[in-house]
């Protein structure tokens, strides 16, 4: 709830770089987008399922490590380690995780009452901009806290992260539901 407070805390005490420290809080939102879209496309999971859906979503977080390394690299700041910046980055994914939960199990009651959909774009869309603000300051905090930069800065950083992955979001949106990149048809 005070984002800029925890990682001033936590930048104080930087976990050592190890690639279990890199992978750890990634592995963990694959994990969470695999489980809550096995849980909205079957009603359930098993562990087949949930390994599958798991390593297909798993380019999510690695989309946002690779977007988060260059931000990071850019601004680093010295004695910063790369591996123990993005650890720290990835521990503010709290807010889009139990959001993706949160619609996972709105879904799974819809199926077990017996309703064949997921819950209605508008709520889940409504929902949505509570973990997109809580995220933005989250990066904001981020920026100054642990990449130690100004407040203007900062900004910049957050918006451009931001930028990034929600325009690669659209461009993924929009090829797979209208089959189409926003420039026209995509053909095979």
């Amino acid at each position: 709830m005070a984002p800029r407070l925890a990682y001033r805390r936590l930048a104080a005490e930087l976990p050592a770089p190890s690639l279990g420290a890199l992978v750890r809080r990634p592995a963990l939102a694959a994990l969470v987008i695999g489980g809550a879209v096995a849980l909205t496309s079957t009603g359930g999971a098993t562990a087949r399922v949930l390994i599958t859906t798991t390593i297909c979503w798993s380019f999510v977080p690695g989309l946002q490590l690779i977007v988060a390394a260059a931000l990071i690299a850019l601004r680093r700041r010295p004695g910063l380690r790369l591996t123990s910046a993005l650890d720290l980055f990835f521990a503010g994914q709290g807010p889009w995780l139990l959001w993706t939960l949160v619609v996972a199990a709105l879904a799974l009651v819809a199926f077990r009452l017996g309703a064949h959909s997921v819950p209605r774009l508008l709520y889940v869309l409504a929902l949505a901009l509570i973990p997109l603000v809580w995220t933005w300051a989250i990066i904001f905090a981020f920026c100054r806290e642990v990449l130690e930069l100004n407040g203007r800065r900062a900004f910049a950083c957050m918006l451009l992260y931001e930028a990034v992955i929600w325009g690669v979001a659209y461009l993924y949106m929009g090829a797979m539901t209208f089959q189409a990149w926003p420039f026209g048809q995509m053909r095979l």
